[in-house]
């Protein structure tokens, strides 16, 4: 049986309608566009993110059709609104992420009712506006809940990635931005957004523009956006990308045009590798610029970053008295100085990617990274902290890290395994961590962790230190291992 003329039109639009309906996880959290950025054409769904991709996200299914959208589609035939950028269905979209995790940290020689416990709760909530395939703004709001701390607080004396301070509850803006372009060849991105750069997996000494280091054992990036006016300018038929950034805040709030800095990067393709040289320059700290690079090499993947920086931009802790052995000093008997010249923090390492089975794949790496203005010794992490300068993953001089991931199992690809080690050889001292994610609904996702801590220095530090002048005494208890449960839910 024929369908009638109006028929053959709702037929065909259904698949548009839907696709208008569909986002994911990275449009959410924002980010530099691939060279053929942009919005995507016309009546194709976005693609979906790594991380969707990971666990399984599901494709939403087409809504029904409401009364307007029946009569434009069985009206009478006109200019194609989608193409011309005048007019989009359902342009706003509202949705957000609720991340719950229950967490134990064991200490060591410490009873198990004084095991230390966290309930974190993250609740992200997004507005994302397209009226049409060439405007987008978008806005995420972020607050932060933990009913074991305080409704106010201090910092903790170590600082961890990612960990609330102040407020309890507190409320910040991840994200703030406007999106467009200008005949399809230049595109702009106001506001608060997200941007990284650098090829390494586990540590990136030239990601320039986050004022935060980002913490390579957990799930997905907490770090909140940069504001920024990005400019992009994509040469598809080479595959390069140039990116301009005025920056409003890379060394704290602006308020003085003299306080605005300015950041450059560009992406080139040489033969299969991709090549990227980056710069940024802001009043009141000294230039800085990188190199990364990543190639396939036979089998394998092959990436390394290289920073170029100024000494006086780091600063180390000696002893006083060089004449003393520095693990019998106390750390007020030790003194901070900058370094001088040149300086080359580095990263390099190789991944390899294969199918155990005809369905399944895993991936394994190993990372190396030379920080030159991270502590040579464990004693030297003790001042850095009394003074608020430490820094985790980044507070040693040298490190190596091994990672896997099992993205789906054999009988289960529901479930996704990871697992990740990372080793301070300055001091030495590391931290093994294990993670399976389970995706038991479209929307939700099950997290359990576990992690241990081994050596002595800053993957586990602890100990008794005593000030030789006041003879007060303080301790920090050694970690042994943590544990816990995560539950997340994306709509």
């Amino acid at each position: 049986m024929s369908l009638p003329k109006w028929g053959w039109v709702v037929a065909l639009a259904l698949p548009t309608l839907a696709a208008a309906q569909q986002r994911d996880e990275s449009a959410m959290f924002g980010g530099d566009e691939p060279v053929d950025a942009g919005m995507p054409p016309p009546g194709l769904p976005a693609p979906l993110s790594a991380e969707d991709a990971m666990f399984g996200k599901d494709t939403p299914a087409p809504k029904e059709l409401d009364s307007r959208d029946a009569e434009q589609l069985t009206g009478p035939a006109g200019t194609n609104q989608f193409d011309t950028g005048e007019q989009t269905v359902d342009p706003l979209q509202i949705g957000g992420t609720l991340y719950m995790r229950y967490q134990a940290n064991v200490l060591l020689n410490k009873p198990f009712e004084q095991t230390g416990f966290a309930a974190p709760s993250l609740l992200d909530v997004f507005l994302d506006a397209r009226p049409s395939d060439r405007v987008r703004a978008f806005g995420l709001a972020r607050m932060q809940y933990d009913p074991t701390l305080p409704s106010t607080g201090a910092a903790p004396l170590i600082p961890t990635i990612g960990a609330q301070t102040g407020s309890n509850p507190s409320v910040a803006l991840d994200q703030l931005w406007l999106r467009f372009d200008l005949a399809r060849k230049v595109y702009f991105t106001i506001g608060r957004q997200k941007v990284k750069w650098g090829a390494g997996r586990l540590w990136n000494p030239s990601d320039f523009l986050n004022a935060q280091r980002r913490d390579p054992l957990a799930p997905f990036d907490l770090r909140l956006g940069i504001n920024a006016v990005k400019v992009h300018v994509p040469i598809e038929s080479l595959g390069w990308n140039f990116y301009g950034y005025g920056l409003l805040d890379n060394n704290g709030p602006s308020s003085k045009l003299g306080s605005l800095g300015g950041a450059l990067r560009a992406e080139i393709l040489v033969g299969p590798a991709e090549v990227s040289f980056s710069g940024a320059w802001v009043n009141g700290r000294r230039p800085r610029y990188a190199i990364d690079a990543s190639t396939p090499l036979g089998p394998f993947d092959v990436y390394a970053e290289v920073a170029f920086r100024d000494g006086r931009d780091f600063v180390q802790y000696r002893e006083k008295d060089p004449t003393m052995v520095p693990l019998s000093k106390s750390p007020f008997d030790m003194e901070p100085y900058r370094l001088d010249g040149l300086q080359v923090p580095t990263t390099a390492g190789v991944a390899y990617s294969f199918n155990y089975t005809d369905s399944t794949t895993l991936v394994m790496g190993l990372e190396y990274f030379y920080n030159p203005g991270g502590a040579r010794k464990a004693v030297y992490l003790i001042p850095a902290v009394l003074a608020g300068t430490y820094q985790p993953f980044y507070a040693g001089q040298h490190y190596l890290g091994f990672f896997m991931l099992a993205p789906g199992l054999p009988s289960a690809p529901w479930i996704t395994m990871s697992l990740n080690n990372l080793i301070n050889v300055s001091d030495p001292s590391g931290i093994v961590r294990a993670d399976a994610f389970f995706r038991v609904m479209s929307f939700l996702q099950i997290e359990v962790f576990a992690s241990a801590n081994y050596g002595l220095g800053e993957f586990r530090f602890g100990g008794t230190v005593t000030n030789p002048v006041t003879m007060e005494t303080f301790s920090i208890p050694l970690p042994v291992m943590s544990t816990g449960v995560g539950l997340r839910v994306s709509i």
